[in-house]
């Protein structure tokens, strides 16, 4: 087979549109698939066209002024988007590629042209870009409205408590050990409730990350954190250490501040009835970027065989008469960690302690 012959064969079995011109923008040469594409059977046929044959008007002219300014500079145009109208009169979207052909003393005499229909791609992207509109516009919506009957259920809440105290106040004596203890239970639901409300508040109002983040030093977290957890730390007598350094992320401080300030106080708070709380953080560099920061214990460690439960809102694994709280916190870390673009999961001894590992986006 001729070198020409087996050139024509190769680039006629390519999928992409494969074009020579000359320096007068006339073409020379056509493959198979661009035929095609303009309704043609047979490339020969356009051979010595312009585009002004095959093309609107206006987008000839596009092109033309586009050809002849890669021939007048020598500069090639590489992987720019474009849209075509096809023989069906249907907008093709393509990535087109022109390189201008030299002789041998370097001056331009033609160009060769490649163009990839990514019409598919283009379409699956618009709908990839609607769905997250909605998405968005959806999430939006949900925290409106969790913050909304969150905040309106408190009012109702309040009275409930006020006539359970007066039915304690005028009544007391009157009552039996018994009816104290429908009374006190009752004053525990309302607290239960209230703290449930407030922890769906503080859930709500998380939103999305922010829009401009900063360079946190998570060092400086971690003495907010502490700063919070005082009471809590001198009344478990815990002992919180750092090894080696922490790094700066990217975020938001006071967002990172809560991060650490929940993994902090569920350590202590599962903590193990035998001993104090040891609580050592450390951070070491991840793959693209992240930082990976690992929170250990020598708590109680976390029983059961369902991994994503605990993060899960309102999700309990002790009886509320063992450990106070409703079961929020850590549905809070994840959504601060997902929100700064990374993951946390956990490892886990029963009995031994936990490990909460966190990656965060370097600064």
């Amino acid at each position: 087979m001729k070198r020409d012959d087996l050139l024509r064969t190769l680039i006629n079995s390519l999928p992409d549109w494969i074009y020579v011109k000359d320096l007068d923008s006339v073409t020379l040469l056509v493959n198979q698939a661009l035929a095609e594409m303009l309704g043609r059977e047979d490339p020969e046929a356009l051979v010595g066209t312009t585009d002004f044959d095959t093309y609107p008007r206006e987008m000839a002219e596009k092109f033309f002024r586009c050809e002849q300014d890669i021939l007048f500079s020598g500069t090639p145009m590489i992987n720019r988007e474009a849209q075509v109208e096809d023989a069906d009169g249907g907008v093709r979207h393509v990535s087109s590629t022109k390189v201008p052909i030299r002789d041998e003393d370097g001056v331009p005499v033609g160009l060769v042209g490649i163009a990839r229909d990514i019409t598919e791609r283009k379409l699956a992207e618009q709908r990839l870009r609607q769905a997250m509109d909605e998405l968005s516009r959806s999430n939006l919506e949900l925290e409106q409205f969790a913050y909304a009957v969150s905040h309106d259920l408190q009012e109702p809440l309040r009275q409930v408590a006020s006539f359970v105290q007066l039915l304690e106040l005028r009544y007391g004596e009157q009552l039996d050990e018994r009816g104290r203890g429908y009374v006190d239970h009752a004053v525990q639901g309302v607290e239960q409730m209230r703290q449930m409300i407030l922890d769906l508040l503080a859930y709500s109002r998380l939103g999305k990350a922010s829009d401009t983040p900063e360079q946190v030093p998570l060092d400086s977290a971690l003495a907010r954190a502490r700063r919070q957890l005082a009471g809590a730390i001198s009344e478990s007598g815990a002992a919180i250490s750092v090894k080696g350094e922490l790094p700066v992320v990217r975020g938001d401080q006071a967002r990172l501040s809560q991060l650490l300030q929940n993994l902090l106080g569920n350590a202590m708070k599962f903590r193990h009835a035998d001993r104090a709380p040891e609580i050592q953080l450390r951070a070491e560099p991840a793959d693209e970027g992240m930082w990976r920061l690992a929170v250990r214990d020598n708590g109680i460690g976390i029983r059961g065989d369902d991994p994503e439960r605990v993060f899960r809102i309102f999700q309990r694994l002790h009886p509320k008469q063992a450990y106070e709280g409703t079961g929020v916190g850590l549905t809070l870390c994840r959504r601060i960690v997902e929100n700064h673009g990374g993951k946390i999961w956990y490892e886990s001894e029963p009995g031994a302690g936990t490990t909460f590992f966190v990656t965060l986006p370097g600064a």
